[in-house]
């Protein structure tokens, strides 16, 4: 039976986006049988050794949590390839994770995770900073993501009704402005780069809201430091984006995204190939 690779998708679109189609191009000419599938849509039991599941626009997983968190433990406990492995989307899930690169020694905006209003608090009165940023612990594409100032981020998080535990308080690092650069890596192998410029006015590097991306070229100091990142994940991640900002010399890294992250195969020609080809690897890889 032909070997097969799964791209698991979100649960709005049954094709895949162009940037899947490249891989799954490359994929096909590595002799897999490929096809996109919503996540909700894969049931693990029905799934055999033959097959890998490769999580890829799943950006729906935070809106639908207890279920995919579900399905991943189903996929676990069914022995599927899983790629990235549960290990790491378990830890990576939850933006907390930030604290443990702060307390390996990588350079993080300053973040709170905090426990109750006193916790969220203390942090904004310790800090040296006049504007902040409160988003959720769980989430992405920039949505629910807030940019106040002092006074109103303490309004906010003393009106707060919700739990203190779905959200994370940074501070605003005005860096981010001049763009944010997002690093690819397949496993250690750096990959390509491209920085994105937020729109006028604006502080979110999302496409979403009319950020300008384009290809980049980092400096080999800038791609060692987001490397050494990589070695904070559970286990050895098949592919990765690092993102990340400069003040001065120093690599600031913003996110770490093991899940589900774009990985903008179309600026770089070989891209795909290389992701492709680390898949292949991982397939063969497993025990």
């Amino acid at each position: 039976m032909m070997a097969e690779i799964i791209l698991a998708l979100n649960n709005e679109s049954e094709t895949l986006s162009s940037p899947e189609i490249l891989v799954r191009d490359e994929l096909l000419a590595l002799g897999y049988e490929v096809r996109g599938v919503p996540w909700l849509q894969i049931d693990p039991g029905a799934l055999g050794p033959h097959q890998t599941v490769v999580l890829r626009t799943v950006w729906d997983y935070s809106i639908k949590l207890p279920e995919f968190r579900r399905w991943v433990d189903e996929l676990q406990q069914c022995n599927v390839h899983l790629i990235n492995g549960a290990d790491l989307i378990d830890w990576n899930v939850d933006k907390a994770y930030l604290l443990e690169l702060s307390a390996a020694g990588f350079e993080t905006p300053s973040t709170c995770a905090p426990t109750d209003a006193e916790d969220a608090l203390r942090f904004l009165e310790a800090s040296q900073s006049e504007s902040f940023i409160i988003k959720p612990r769980i989430g992405g594409g920039g949505i629910d993501v807030f940019r106040l100032t002092k006074a109103e981020a303490s309004a906010t998080l003393k009106q707060r009704s919700e739990p203190f535990s779905d959200i994370i308080v940074q501070e605003y690092c005005p860096e981010v402005e001049e763009g944010e650069i997002s690093f690819v890596f397949f496993y250690n192998d750096f990959s390509h780069a491209i920085r994105r410029v937020p729109s006028q006015g604006d502080f979110r590097a999302n496409g979403s809201y009319g950020s300008k991306v384009a290809p980049y070229v980092p400096p080999d100091e800038a791609i060692d430091a987001a490397r050494q990142i990589i070695g904070c994940a559970p286990s050895l991640p098949v592919f990765s984006r690092i993102d990340a900002f400069m003040r001065g010399s120093t690599l600031i890294c913003s996110e770490f995204e093991l899940l589900d992250p774009a990985l903008f195969l179309k600026y770089d020609a070989g891209s795909a190939a290389r992701f492709a080809q680390a898949i292949h690897v991982a397939r063969h890889a497993k025990p």
